[in-house]
């Protein structure tokens, strides 16, 4: 299997695949022994220290909508509304990863197993 020869370095894109055979391209953030953490100003922390790349400016939060799906705005700026939910993760195990897109406020993100890593990708 991969896992033998190669492992996830961070910062690292990969291809995951998820339970339904979706491919999802994803960076590499959290490596196993490692704890991630999400503060309340919608941070990446590793380690307890901020983790730091280029796309480290796009804060990880939920956009507040109303019942008809359109954005809150800020009344004063005009800014779209986010809420940011501190999450502790577990310390990740052997053959875990924590990743998430580079689109930082609007992907999924979180733990993955080794066996769900398909490759790399190189460009």
């Amino acid at each position: 299997s991969l896992g033998e020869y190669w492992r996830p370095k961070k910062g690292d894109v990969i291809v995951v695949v998820d339970d339904v055979g979706d491919k999802l391209i994803k960076r590499v953030i959290g490596l196993p022994g490692e704890k991630v953490t999400i503060n309340k100003e919608g941070t990446i922390l590793v380690n307890e220290k901020e983790y730091e790349d280029p796309y480290t400016h796009i804060k990880i939060g939920v956009l507040l909508v109303n019942a008809d799906g359109v954005p809150f705005r800020n009344w004063k700026t005009g800014e779209l509304v986010y809420e940011y939910i501190p999450k502790n993760y577990n310390r990740l195990k052997e053959n875990e990863y924590w990743v998430i897109g580079d689109n930082r406020s609007m992907t999924w993100h979180g733990i993955i197993k080794m066996k769900e890593i398909e490759g790399k990708v190189l460009y």
